[in-house]
């Protein structure tokens, strides 16, 4: 559905002249990623509508798709697949927001705060990750790998303001940003050493 919507948006600009033949599998893989976003964002949207919790829905995106734009991390082969794995965490996530948001006590805040650092130290230490498609040159890496530790930091001091401010919820949704931004980034470290091996 998504390559039948892409093709003949492509095919159109081809004709009229707006993209030339050697620029189509540049253009076809930038509008595939912006429709699949565009869907996925659409369906978390509707799902956090839906089960009441959209306010943090919207707040982990916020966390999440800056992050996962410069660590990368696991891409489905397919677009469908994509929107079915993207859509199943989602909605895992918002019911754990709306079903077993539990307080905490002293003891269990000082281990979750052991564990969000322990998750950014994987994090800066697996990223940025290449895809298949996307290969990543010194420079880039570098580059990429500030903007990482920026975010993190801007999300672990607001994650410490929203748990002083009694917000523990959003707190939970960085929390949860990153367990799954650590576990997308195995992921593609896995399917890359797959494919190294394999060739």
């Amino acid at each position: 559905m998504i390559d039948k919507i892409v093709n003949k948006f492509i095919e159109y600009q081809f004709r009229v002249g707006l993209i030339s033949k050697e620029d189509i599998c540049i253009y076809k893989y930038g509008y595939t990623l912006m429709l699949e976003m565009l869907i996925n964002l659409l369906i978390a949207i509707l799902i956090g509508y839906f089960l009441g919790e959209l306010p943090v829905v919207l707040f982990f995106l916020t966390c999440f798709i800056p992050l996962r734009s410069y660590c990368g991390g696991y891409h489905a082969p397919k677009a469908w697949l994509c929107i079915i794995l993207s859509n199943t965490i989602i909605l895992s996530i918002t019911l754990i927001f709306k079903y077993f948001y539990l307080s905490i006590s002293s003891i269990e805040l000082f281990l979750l705060f052991l564990i969000e650092i322990i998750l950014i130290a994987f994090i800066v230490k697996l990223s940025p990750v290449e895809s298949l498609t996307k290969k990543l040159n010194t420079n880039e890496k570098n580059s990429y790998k500030r903007h990482i530790k920026v975010i993190l930091i801007i999300e672990l001091i607001l994650g410490i303001i929203l748990f002083g401010i009694e917000w523990k919820k959003y707190c939970y949704a960085i929390i949860i940003t990153h367990i799954v931004q650590v576990f997308a980034l195995i992921l593609a470290r896995n399917e890359l050493t797959f494919c190294h091996s394999a060739s």
